[in-house]
């Protein structure tokens, strides 16, 4: 049996004290936030909540014939860029090193610096968009790099500060490697955390290429994945990769049950395909696809180090089909207790047809009710990886967001999709309210679309990102960065419209309710008015009015039945007036 949690009314009515966003005002095609970016880089800018609403990207620009420059941009939770951004005091950098929030309104920024020495530094770039005056003007230095292989990631910490995690893999006279995974915890001033010392601890070190994966951050301290790379010549190894996975707490001890700060990621082999994701309580969830076998799975490790003994010994198939030809996945946390994961199956004799579908696995590893659910053709991957053109984002209750680039095609200098396409499904598994059967579809101008991420906006939407380029005919080696800001509903307002929209301003009382709910707002002029009460899971529960109505003041009740004259029990709920393509919600808290 599936877990469920029940809340207690007086929890529900906590509903009423917590206002809702004001809707998002972005471009249907997207808001630029960078521009001149290099196309060889491969791995999209990841956005990163800036702890104001809005969102921190760092961009690497590659603008001929200037020289390389950095690029961190920021944009608002209007789709705005407010004044002082893209940050200009971050030096020039071929690649960037990692970029994280401080939580309000700032980012830290890493970079690989070449002078006195090369050297992994970080930088505070403050909400105004200048460079944090407390920090040393060339950056808070992490890690000496020597020649060879490095990379950074940085993570926020949660309290104002951040983790720093630096690989440097050097080679002795006879080509042998050193590869090493350092971290450091640095508060908002530059200076280690409590307890830890200025060059950090060492989580791993082995003669083989170091190359760390996303680290997630916890309560309980961070987690890490990572591979060894090797059996390559120096210095371009290109070797099978060995998975392991890093634990540590947040005064840089090894994790409870942990032998070490880091171990191999259990039934995994190298050469094995991995992707890690947090599980909200300080372990993770992860997919395996074998290196020579086509049958991915699913597995809960817990903080402890080890495997959750609820789950299946084997893990949880992604695919029950055992003769497909071939599946990959993508996965990601549900917000809650399980996980979301899209898989691939080609199907009969080849070439085959492809299938997809998308998991909603709960805490216990059992498919939720309702899933997975089958995808129609639009979702099929055409052949083409998922990493960087489809993205899972949960959508806070117990739903979720499914992007995919689609529609390849081929420029002169570089390929890439047509337009980018949005699902967002109910916890139900079924489709959720105000969203067609086949998604919505955006940023379909003329032009080459890749290197998509998508992350939540922490208000029931998500904030999507991508690399353009707006002509087929595009320059070779430069593109911009664009963003776009979707609502729970897949509706924005634009901005430019020469007749402004205007929403419906609405109000539910008595709250909580014991009996009637009236809901009463007012209309500047006569409109077509779309009145509805939806469940916390996105259902619609009573459609209260469609149609015109004048101008003026407006009273309608909710007798607290569905649309069959049944009672619904005690809970919130959602009111939703549409008008003018614009939805205004409240909360409805109903006791009995």
């Amino acid at each position: 049996m599936p877990r469920t949690r029940c809340v207690p009314w007086y929890l529900a009515m906590l509903a009423i004290l917590l206002p809702f966003t004001a809707r998002a005002q972005w471009l249907p095609d997207g808001v630029k936030v960078a521009t001149g970016l290099s196309t060889l880089i491969s791995a999209p800018p990841v956005p990163v909540l800036d702890g104001l609403g809005g969102a921190v990207f760092a961009a690497d620009e590659l603008a001929k014939p200037d020289p390389p420059r950095g690029s961190v941009a920021r944009v608002r939770a209007d789709g705005t860029l407010p004044a002082g951004w893209p940050a200009a005091g971050v030096p020039p950098a071929f690649l960037s090193f990692g970029t994280t929030s401080d939580g309000a309104g700032g980012a830290y920024v890493g970079r690989l610096t070449t002078e006195p020495m090369p050297s992994l530094v970080v930088f505070h770039v403050l909400a105004s968009g200048a460079l944090d005056p407390a920090w040393p003007p060339a950056g808070r230095v992490v890690a000496d790099s020597a020649a060879g292989f490095h990379g950074m990631q940085l993570l926020a910490d949660g309290s104002g500060g951040l983790y720093a995690f630096s690989d440097v893999t050097s080679t002795n006279e006879s080509g042998v490697y050193d590869g090493r995974l350092r971290a450091l915890r640095l508060q908002s001033n530059g200076a280690p955390a409590p307890g830890w010392s200025e060059g950090g601890v060492l989580l791993a070190r082995a003669p083989f290429v170091q190359r760390q994966g996303r680290a997630f951050v916890s309560s309980a301290g961070v987690i890490l994945y990572g591979e060894w790379e090797a059996n390559g010549p120096a210095p371009f190894p290109n070797g099978p990769r060995t998975p392991y996975v890093v634990g540590l707490t947040p005064n840089g001890g090894v994790l409870p049950g942990w032998t070490s700060y880091s171990m191999p990621v259990p039934l995994t082999a190298t050469g094995d395909a991995v992707q890690l994701v947090p599980d909200g309580s300080g372990g993770a969830f992860y997919a395996v696809t074998p290196l020579n076998a086509h049958r991915t799975t699913i597995q809960h490790l817990r903080v402890s180090g080890t495997l959750d003994p609820v789950w299946p010994a084997g893990g949880v198939a992604l695919v029950a089909d055992t003769s497909a030809l071939a599946q990959m996945s993508v996965i990601a946390h549900d917000g809650a207790e399980g996980c979301f994961a899209f898989g691939l199956r080609v199907e009969g004799p080849v070439p085959g047809v492809e299938r997809s579908s998308l998991l909603h696995l709960q805490a216990d590893g059992a498919p939720a009710p309702g899933w997975p659910v089958e995808l129609a053709a639009e979702w099929n991957t055409q052949g083409q990886l998922p990493e960087g053109r489809l993205a899972i984002v949960p959508d806070g209750r117990g739903g979720a967001f499914l992007h995919e680039l689609e529609q390849i095609i081929f420029g002169p200098f570089e390929s890439g999709f047509r337009r980018l396409r949005v699902q967002h499904f109910a916890h139900t598994g079924q489709v959720a309210a105000y969203w067609p059967a086949e998604g919505r579809v955006f940023a379909a101008q003329p032009g080459i679309r890749r290197s998509m991420s998508a992350i939540s906006d922490g208000h029931g939407g998500v904030l999507v990102s991508w690399l353009d380029n707006r002509a087929d005919t595009a320059a070779f080696a430069t593109v911009d960065l664009y963003a776009l800001g979707i609502g729970p509903d897949g509706s924005f307002t634009t901005g430019v419209s020469p007749v402004p929209a205007v929403g419906v301003k609405m109000s539910a009382s008595p709250v909580p309710a014991f009996g009637e709910s009236r809901l009463s707002f007012a209309l500047p002029a006569r409109a077509h008015v779309s009145l509805a009460v939806f469940d916390v899971g996105g259902r619609r529960v009573r459609r209260l009015h469609e149609g015109a109505l004048e101008a003026g003041p407006h009273t309608m009740a909710w007798d607290g039945r569905d649309e069959a004259g049944r009672p619904m029990p005690q809970g919130v709920y959602l009111a939703r007036a549409t008008m003018n393509g614009v939805a205004s919600d409240t909360r409805i808290v109903r006791l009995r």
